[in-house]
């Protein structure tokens, strides 16, 4: 009967694997059905109806965006629930995918292998969404703003380059802290990919992303392994990569010095524009908003119609669904940084997957500080709210272990 549930249980780990990677990968535009899909699965194949009190910040702050979205019709109202499915999807996961009669150790093991391998599907699917973007896009006249494959239309530079978020992470990951052998190798590749595109898609927040992702990752690991010789390697590591770029840079190999130069990022940097490459007016539009904000507290986009775009989660946010949402985003967001210091000060942790989740998490945290994540990014959000409630599972998973085991032992020696 047990090795019955656990095949049970093996298919259904793969289906919502499969669908995670489709709704990260926002198939067709779609992302919001598969999202409830993969919610769907952990009910049914996991058997696990647990919530945690956190869900309901996630429950509420759907539930006023769905009022907000009345006009828009029923479908823009339901979309508005996917971040509390998948955070729900994402604490199942954690709290009751591994069936296997094991002891704690192991479970705790073959449920980090499993959260591992769940922010690799996520990562990969918004991966496979920018490369497929690109490949469509060559030969055609472009410029920075290319046709997304799904829609067919064309969509602006920095929506793109989210795609990237994930996949930058969890590469960065790989290089530092690699799981397997080849996964330096692989993490190479995606950034390659990555950079390839970003020459199109001219992009500054891939680089400023990539470059604070490695310095805080590095300095992560470096802190978090014990072992002396551990560090060594991973300093060396660091001048061999610095060596390696430059001496391909240096040498022209592949003619990647000349294939910039004729490169949209070139120009945006070097080009006529480029002394106007500082005065992007973020931060300009960021203290516009704070100046104004307590003029609309009901939101309504009343600030983007007078200064545009924020580009930043909690103001964008505010901005378009008020006071209310704004206190439960911030709530939200204290929440899982909460969970990520906890799930990465776990000594229960292995040290590769405590490095993907915090660089992962990183990432995405800079990309909300960078963008309108509600306007034409909520697949990134919900990927947010997973992760989130896979973390909060995962710690909840251990301190329950951990409380029985402690109860256990207790009690064996009362009864000695």
């Amino acid at each position: 009967m047990i090795e019955k549930n656990t095949k049970i249980s093996k298919v259904g780990y793969l289906l919502l694997l499969a669908l995670l990677f489709l709704s990260s990968m926002n198939f067709y535009a779609k992302f919001f059905y598969f999202a409830f899909a993969a919610t769907a699965v952990s009910v049914l194949v996991f058997n696990c109806v647990e919530i945690n009190g956190a869900f309901f910040l996630y429950l509420f702050l759907g539930m006023i965006m769905a009022i907000y979205n009345v006009n828009n019709g029923i479908m823009a109202m339901i979309r508005c629930l996917t971040y509390a499915a998948v955070y729900y999807t994402g604490f199942a996961f954690s709290v009751n995918s591994v069936d296997k009669p094991l002891d704690f150790r192991q479970k705790n093991e073959v449920l980090q292998k499993r959260l591992y391998e769940m922010l690799c599907a996520v990562a990969l699917g918004s991966f496979t969404h920018f490369m497929l973007n690109y490949f469509s896009n060559i030969g055609r006249e472009v410029g920075r703003n290319t046709n997304d494959i799904w829609t067919g239309e064309m969509q602006a530079a920095t929506g793109q380059a989210a795609l990237a978020c994930l996949i930058i992470g969890l590469s960065v990951s790989m290089l530092l802290m690699p799981r397997k052998r080849y996964s330096r190798l692989i993490g190479i590749i995606a950034i390659a990919g990555v950079f390839a595109y970003n020459l199109v898609l001219a992009g500054r927040t891939v680089i400023v992303i990539s470059l604070i992702v490695l310095a805080l990752g590095f300095i992560f690991t470096v802190k978090n392994t014990k072992r002396v010789d551990n560090r060594i390697k991973l300093f060396g590591l660091v001048i061999f990569l610095i060596l390696l770029v430059f001496l391909i840079w240096n040498f022209n190999v592949g003619g990647i010095k000349d294939t910039f130069k004729d490169s949209n990022l070139y120009l945006r940097f070097f080009g006529k524009g480029a002394e106007n490459l500082e005065e992007s007016g973020r931060m300009e539009k960021k203290i516009t908003f704070l100046k104004n904000m307590l003029d609309y507290p009901l939101g309504g986009l009343n600030l983007n119609k007078r200064f545009g775009y924020a580009h930043d989660l909690l103001l964008d946010g505010y901005d378009e669904y008020g006071f209310s949402v704004l206190i439960l985003l911030i709530i939200i967001l204290f929440n899982g940084i909460k969970n990520l210091i906890g799930f990465c000060k776990n000594s229960q942790s292995q040290l590769f997957v405590k490095t993907a989740f915090f660089c992962v998490y990183i990432s995405v945290l800079l990309e909300f500080c960078v963008e309108p994540i509600f306007a034409g990014m909520q697949w990134l959000f919900v990927c947010f709210c997973l992760i989130n409630g896979a973390l909060a599972g995962f710690n909840s998973f251990t301190k329950a272990s951990l409380l029985s085991k402690s109860s256990d032992e207790g009690l064996n020696i009362e009864n000695s």
